[in-house]
């Protein structure tokens, strides 16, 4: 590798000063024509005021008093409406598993006929008359709770579906019914 001529002399690399002045490979002079140009674009941009186009005044519709005065029978009937949705509330009660007071339903009752009703899986078959009795406490239970209990329902198989349906109707007088497949 050889030297430079003026490098040759010293055997020392001349410091940046006396080369050519450069900073990251720009002179002084393009540095300073750079930020120049920088400056004006900058202060011609804060100067120039924007144009924009002026913004329509929108016109107002005139209306007749007996509009206003139906539209305004209108929006008090409408108002009246969204109150009164506001205020419906369900008349029937809630289950007695939503409300906690037991977890789960009360009983498992058999439908044998449209009135004969077999209680928790005992041979014994009951008349809706005595199966109201024996779950009379439910019952009562349930009025004093403001809420319904929930029996699961099933059927033998010989039960006809007309026969079914009338006995749940029965059920369904005093408790909320889960009905099992057969």
């Amino acid at each position: 590798m050889t030297l430079p001529p003026s490098w040759r002399a010293t055997g020392k690399r001349p410091d940046s000063a006396s080369d050519a002045q450069t900073i990251i490979g720009f002179t002084e002079a393009e540095l300073g024509l750079v930020l120049a140009t920088v400056f004006l674009a900058l202060w011609l941009g804060a100067t120039a005021k924007p144009k924009l186009k002026p913004i329509p005044t929108p016109q107002v519709p005139v209306i007749s008093a007996d509009s206003g005065n139906a539209l305004i029978a209108k929006l008090d009937s409408l108002t009246r409406i969204v109150n009164s949705l506001r205020l419906l509330r369900s008349e029937t009660p809630p289950s007695c598993i939503e409300t906690k007071v037991v977890v789960s339903p009360v009983a498992k009752i058999t439908v044998l006929s449209d009135d004969k009703f077999r209680k928790d899986g005992l041979d014994l078959s009951l008349s809706w008359v005595a199966l109201k009795e024996n779950l009379q406490p439910f019952i009562d239970e349930a009025q004093k709770a403001g809420c319904k209990h929930i029996v699961q329902v099933s059927a033998l198989p010989s039960v006809p579906g007309p026969l079914l349906i009338s006995a749940v109707r029965k059920l369904q007088l005093e408790f909320y019914i889960r009905l099992r497949a057969r």
